[in-house]
């Protein structure tokens, strides 16, 4: 009989450590599908931000720096080789060239090793004014924008819309 009574209360002991164990893995849970909803936002640039000081070599040799934005109305399209979605993106800029600013730049995030940037480039070809850029260059402190991909319609150097689908912030853009 005893033995019993210390057998129950061990299996009482044991069902309420676990009764916490399996809360504390409930919080955890929770925490982590939280933080996952935070990640999936891209730091976008800031609209009413200056753009600031970066510089980059285009592809047909020219300097692109912030003096570039400026003046007047610009797309700025910021995408990486390896992304997914910047893949889609550089597709739909295919299609939609001739809907395009005539000053549109698409800054491409990439070590010049990364073998997705030469298809990249070749899909893009003949589209605004094309750099590739590393870490260094000073873009994405520029801008404020840390996703890929960034589309950000600038207007005397200042943030006037960004997104991260650049028919949202083509001028023309309704939204729905």
């Amino acid at each position: 009989m005893a033995a019993m009574a210390v057998a129950v209360g061990l299996l009482a002991v044991l069902t309420l450590l676990n009764l916490f164990i399996l809360l504390g893995v409930v919080r955890r849970l929770r925490t982590m599908a939280s933080d996952k909803e935070n990640e999936a936002q891209p730091e976008l640039p800031a609209v009413g931000a200056t753009v600031g000081a970066f510089a980059v070599t285009s592809v047909d040799g020219t300097a692109v720096t912030e003096a570039d934005l400026s003046s007047g109305e610009s797309l700025v399209l910021m995408m990486s080789p390896s992304c997914q979605p910047c893949k889609e993106t550089a597709a739909k800029l295919e299609k939609d060239r001739a809907d395009l600013p005539e000053r549109t730049f698409i800054l491409l995030r990439a070590e010049p090793d990364e073998p997705e940037l030469d298809t990249m480039l070749t899909k893009l070809a003949g589209i605004g004014t094309i750099a590739a850029f590393d870490g260094t260059a000073g873009v994405e402190d520029a801008f404020g924008s840390r996703g890929y991909p960034t589309a950000a319609r600038i207007k005397d150097g200042v943030v006037v819309a960004s997104s991260i689908k650049y028919a949202d912030v083509l001028p023309d853009h309704v939204p729905a």
